[in-house]
């Protein structure tokens, strides 16, 4: 919980204005002190479950069951994400990564081997700017692949 003067001193900061209380002194609402240790117990709520806080535009994500379009908004940095785009069904899901603009990534490809379809999980970087990935360990330069779209911060971890 905040104490009281942190919650007052953030407030006053931020254009909230003290007035008088019932007990006659000049003080922030109540309702003030109630909503900011509102928000700090939902905020360490989360960050002990691993979800790291973000900004979401709540009615773009509930329009779109949670998904939240690239042109929007990118993940934070090493945030662990689904992603959706143009290459996948919409019922899988990849986790990914976000780091400096670039997504890495376990990437589902399948290849030809001798002639031999094979489905294989290839790791990759992303960049979502410029709609390539790159498989370095394959002796692979880039690849055009379809932008991602969406993505959607992964849920917390199961509690055991």
């Amino acid at each position: 919980m905040l104490n009281k003067e942190t919650i007052k001193d953030f407030a006053l900061a931020n254009g909230f204005k003290l007035k008088e209380q019932a007990n006659g002194e000049m003080d922030l609402n109540p309702y003030v002190y109630e909503f900011a240790n509102a928000i700090a117990e939902h905020c360490f709520c989360a960050f002990k479950s691993g979800v790291i806080p973000h900004k979401i535009h709540p009615t773009k994500a509930s329009l779109n069951n949670g998904w939240i379009s690239v042109d929007d908004e990118l993940p934070i940095p090493e945030q662990e994400i689904n992603y959706l785009d143009d290459n996948f069904e919409p019922s899988k899901f990849y986790l990914v990564h976000l780091k400096s603009g670039l997504i890495d990534t376990v990437y589902y490809a399948t290849i030809c081997d001798d002639c031999e379809y094979s489905d294989i999980f290839i790791n990759c970087t992303v960049n979502v700017k410029e709609n390539r990935y790159c498989v370095q360990e394959r002796g692979f330069d880039a690849y055009d692949i379809n932008e991602v779209k969406y993505w959607q911060p992964m849920p917390p971890p199961p509690k055991e």
